[in-house]
């Protein structure tokens, strides 16, 4: 193995160790702190942990699944059904075709599931791609609870019903640079 490698490989472990202790103490600041670092929250399995918790999300407590036949009936579904259809290229290519199909669905109904508990909320093309991130990671329960909250909290303000506030706030990128 390349020095290279094994200097990243150090890295890797060494932040992981440093994740894996904020967490038994329960230091929020430091896993934020970690999260926004190189290399992120690492792994999925620590993802899985790190995002609720951030999130301040009640792990004992998940909203059930929503009915999918009411979630298709909503006012984003045909905009929804579009660009997923077009997402399952994404997939990973060895994943097989029914597993796929499954992951497609949930994607679809984790993203409807959001824009119906948020009503004021509005899809946007791109939305799927956090949204299918969020479900790779945390599966379907947990993914919509993570995502509505990324969605109320951090998104928030690029899905308004029009790109006004979205142009507004890209407006300050050239200044800030």
């Amino acid at each position: 193995m390349s020095e290279e490698k094994v200097i990243k490989r150090r890295k890797r472990e060494r932040k992981i160790t440093e994740i894996e202790t904020a967490l038994r103490i329960g230091d929020l600041v430091a896993l934020r702190k970690l999260a926004a670092e190189e290399y992120g929250l690492v792994e999925d399995r620590l993802r899985r942990t790190c995002w609720p918790l951030l999130l301040q999300i009640d792990s004992n407590n998940y909203p059930p699944l929503g009915n999918r036949q009411q979630l298709r009936q909503s006012r984003h579904a045909g905009q929804v059904k579009l660009d997923v259809d077009r997402y399952i290229k994404r997939f990973p290519e060895k994943m097989p075709e029914a597993q796929r199909l499954i992951r497609q669905d949930q994607l679809m109904d984790l993203i409807l599931w959001v824009l119906e508990q948020e009503d004021d909320l509005h899809y946007y093309q791109g939305y799927h791609d956090i949204c299918v991130t969020v479900l790779q990671v945390c599966g379907a329960r947990l993914g919509q609870v993570i995502a509505r909250e990324l969605s109320r909290r951090h998104l928030r303000d690029f899905m308004c019903p029009t790109m006004d506030q979205t142009t507004m706030l890209l407006q300050f990128i050239m200044p800030i640079l």
